[in-house]
């Protein structure tokens, strides 16, 4: 993998869970770590749910390889979230990783 193509600023936030005042489980997210990456859409579609247009746009994101990331994780990339759907070890080298992600409503940040 070439650096230059690395270019974007993504933060990884790996979801912490707690019980609150009520006994129900309640996700916090903290940041595990900042990284430069590429990140590159794959596809977009628009749908229509309830009388509104929606969008999922979906991503691939090129990154060094980072032990320990998991599906269900969310990486921040300025004011986008995404949601980590799938985690791969890029050429099974652990050399690059490659995060296949949806992308999440702004109200979900």
């Amino acid at each position: 993998m070439r650096a230059g193509t690395l270019r974007n600023v993504i933060d990884i936030m790996k979801p912490e869970y707690a019980p609150d005042a009520m006994g129900q489980c309640v996700v916090s997210w903290t940041k595990h770590a900042t990284i430069w990456a590429d990140v590159v859409p794959i596809t977009a579609r628009e749908y229509l749910t309830a009388g509104a247009i929606n969008t999922a746009v979906t991503v691939k994101v090129i990154a060094r390889y980072q032990p320990g990331l998991r599906p269900g994780w969310r990486l921040h990339h300025g004011d986008r979230v995404y949601d980590v759907m799938a985690v791969l070890n890029y050429n099974m080298r652990s050399d690059d990783m490659v995060f296949m992600c949806r992308e999440l409503p702004a109200s979900a940040s």
